[in-house]
């Protein structure tokens, strides 16, 4: 959903990162770039790492007060998505939704940007064993669907999230759209940057 489907990875940026530098002393660029892409539970087990002090569960409540505001405030469709979820749309091709973020985020970003009619499901990392960089999400998504994965094609922002992809064996797509130029999608079957007229033309080329 972020970075894909909701141009929101920058705003998160700018909410968490102060936060994170403050909460462990020693949170760096690097260390970063490593958790973008992951759920609440792995994100709080990196920061335990660097020394964060408080509980997983007020973690997780300060966190979600982060998601409320930029989804109800900030976070807008990334450009193009609309036009391509219509033309897939159009063709019979399912679009399922398999995110790191919980439920609740979930549920209430697609109705505030009025996207979850586009959906055909929606899965959550909080439905499986293990989040990305696991294939579990993408598994589940395509189980939803009613398709092998290897049948799927997934667009990723992350390198977390490609690796994911990938493992499920989906044909993935590195997704860039200015802000993740730092996230490694060597592992990717095609790389693209933005949901432009040509590129939302290769998609549905693929999917044909």
């Amino acid at each position: 959903m972020d970075g894909v489907v909701l141009d929101s990875e920058k705003h998160w940026d700018k909410e968490v990162f102060g936060l994170f530098k403050k909460l462990t002393g020693n949170w760096t660029r690097e260390k970063h770039e490593r958790i973008v892409g992951l759920n609440t539970h792995d994100l709080f087990g990196a920061l335990k790492k660097s020394g964060i002090k408080m509980s997983e569960k007020v973690f997780s409540k300060e966190v979600d007060t982060i998601a409320m505001r930029i989804y109800r405030t900030k976070a807008e469709v990334m450009p193009g998505f609309i036009d391509l979820a219509k033309s897939l749309l159009k063709k019979g091709i399912a679009i399922g939704l398999a995110s790191s973020s919980k439920i609740s985020w979930i549920t209430y970003a697609l109705k505030k940007s009025k996207l979850t009619h586009y959906f055909f499901s929606i899965s959550s990392s909080q439905e499986v064993k293990e989040g990305k960089p696991d294939p579990d999400i993408y598994l589940l998504a395509a189980q939803k669907m009613g398709f092998p994965a290897s049948d799927c094609v997934a667009v990723e922002d992350s390198a977390n999230g490609v690796r994911a992809a990938k493992a499920a064996g989906c044909f993935t797509i590195g997704f860039r759209y200015g802000g993740n130029d730092d996230q490694d999608h060597l592992l990717a079957d095609l790389d693209l940057r933005g949901f432009t007229p040509k590129n939302n033309q290769k998609i549905l080329e693929l999917l044909s």
